[in-house]
């Protein structure tokens, strides 16, 4: 009986849908990980809307990943209803908590807040949630990222320390003293918050031939800005303002099977992706005011946060990305094999023209350039699992990716003042080979019992190597000393994720 358990379980862990969208933000479970992405685990499907029906539980689903020691991945999903009759109901966290907030210090004396403007961002912290809904043949989900951490200080003094010549005498030294500026606000913001809703069919369209159609949008709010009031109205001073909103859409066919006979079955599937970077920041204008720029603005000098200069350039930026694939794929009854090749074709363009401003009226100034790219990379993924024995699975895979071809093609032109320098005119073909890369990985899965599974990837070493045991190389710098270098064995374990279900 547990044998038929155990085989029920990898069947639907292996033949559920390879096609459609996991959890934005990079979180895969270490078979996923260790077979590239070709042999998922419950741990990847239950938060998937095309997939989640393989994870065919009575009561609940749960997990807990220590992928990092820093960071925590949890899983956990329910059927609701009487009975367990009704809709899964998947609930996902990874994250940081609350490492990474900014640290603030302020200090009260007689009813008055005291602060430091110059203080910066202390770092960003990282946490994403997911609530994904399984109505029958559909799957619903909504997830969110943020990576935003910011300052927001609101009326507050600033001792700053300062030197100064009290005698108007150059031969006797500046006087060290204390200067008290008063500050309406202080505001400063960087990192991402971007919402998601995904979509996807959980079964085919045309049985016998596939089809089953997925969508993701994403709308990401990327942060970038630092600006201070004093105790005017309108001394407000723009130290930067670079944010922009990036709307990202996925289409995804969901396959279309070519072939199906003696346990090997190929497909073909198409995505399309689109994504646009949309700007809209501040900036001081040359008479003080807050003026609005297509574009950013940049400061020249990011050490001198408080200084009023900076560089200004209206900007756009879009990329489309086409992504035809073959997966093929063969079950026997201890070795399973898996491989994708998808074919990305990207099509970018970027136009970038500098601007100063003149009495709240910007013009042109500098180079004004139009680029489009055209990138061609093509990446194989292999995958294999071998049951060694009833409970205990060995998970390999190799990738190789070739970054093979891009063209960029950039028309630029140069103006002064708003006006276009004669002969100026220029474009720029390059083409880039970047060369290729490939991959080894190694993990195992263990189904110690009927209700609880063990991942873990396994330690590859530099170069690919798989060592039983650690071993260690040493090379000379520049000054000559030696530097020992550890390659991990394969006896090395990491990513460890333990799953539950009921």
């Amino acid at each position: 009986m547990k044998k038929i358990i155990v085989l029920v379980t990898m069947i639907a862990v292996l033949t559920g849908s390879m096609f459609a969208q996991g959890v934005p933000g990079g979180f895969v479970s270490p078979q996923n990980a260790a077979t590239n992405g070709r042999i998922r685990s419950f741990a990847d499907d239950f938060i998937r809307p095309d997939a989640y029906q393989n994870v065919k539980l009575e009561n609940w689903f749960g997990f807990a990943s220590f992928a990092s020691d820093s960071r925590a991945a949890l899983g956990w999903a329910t059927k609701l209803g009487e009975d367990n009759s009704g809709p899964l109901l998947s609930l996902f966290y990874t994250g940081s908590a609350l490492a990474g907030v900014q640290n603030s210090t302020t200090t009260e004396r007689d009813g008055v807040t005291y602060y430091n403007p110059n203080t910066q961002l202390s770092g960003n912290p990282s946490n994403q949630i997911a609530v994904l809904l399984g109505l029958g043949n559909m799957g619903f989900r909504l997830s969110l990222i943020s990576t935003y951490n910011s300052i927001n200080q609101k009326d507050f003094l600033w001792n700053r320390q300062a030197m100064i010549d009290d005698d108007n005498d150059p031969n006797t030294p500046d006087v060290p003293v204390t200067i008290t500026d008063k500050y309406k606000s202080y505001e400063v913001g960087n990192g991402l918050i971007s919402p998601q809703i995904a979509w996807s069919m959980t079964n085919n369209l045309i049985d016998g031939v596939g089809i089953r159609p997925w969508v993701t949008l994403d709308v990401g709010f990327n942060n970038n800005f630092s600006k201070i009031q004093g105790g005017g109205d309108n001394n407000v001073i723009i130290n930067q303002s670079a944010n922009y909103i990036r709307p990202e859409l996925q289409l995804g066919l969901g396959g279309i099977t070519l072939a199906n006979k003696n346990n090997w079955r190929t497909s073909f599937d198409f995505e399309y992706r689109l994504r646009l970077d949309l700007y809209d920041n501040e900036y001081n204008d040359t008479n003080g005011k807050v003026a609005k720029i297509s574009g950013r603005y940049r400061p020249d000098n990011p050490a001198t946060p408080l200084v009023n200069e900076g560089i200004l350039e209206e900007y756009s930026w879009m990329d489309h990305r086409i992504r035809p694939s073959i997966s093929t794929q063969w079950n026997g009854d201890k070795l399973r094999l898996r491989a994708k090749f998808d074919l990305n074709m990207t099509l970018t363009s970027a136009d970038t023209a500098q601007q100063t401003d003149d009495n709240g009226t910007l013009k042109k100034n500098g180079d004004v350039t139009n680029a489009f790219a055209f990138g061609l990379n093509p990446d194989l993924a292999l995958a294999a699992q071998w049951q060694v024995t009833e409970k205990f699975f060995i998970n390999m895979g190799g990738r190789l990716n070739i970054d093979a071809l891009t063209i960029t093609t950039t028309d630029s032109e140069r103006y002064t003042d708003g006006t276009a320098v004669a002969d100026s005119k220029s474009t720029t073909t390059a083409f880039t080979f970047r060369g290729l890369s490939n991959l080894l990985t190694l993990g195992v899965t263990l189904n110690a019992t009927d209700n609880m599974f063990f991942e873990v990837a396994c330690g590859v070493g530099k170069d690919n190597r798989l060592d039983l045991f650690p071993t260690t190389s040493y090379s000379r710098d520049a000054s000559g000393d030696l530097n020992p270098s550890t390659n991990n064995s394969v006896l090395s374990f990491a990513n460890i994720l333990v799953g539950f279900k009921f």
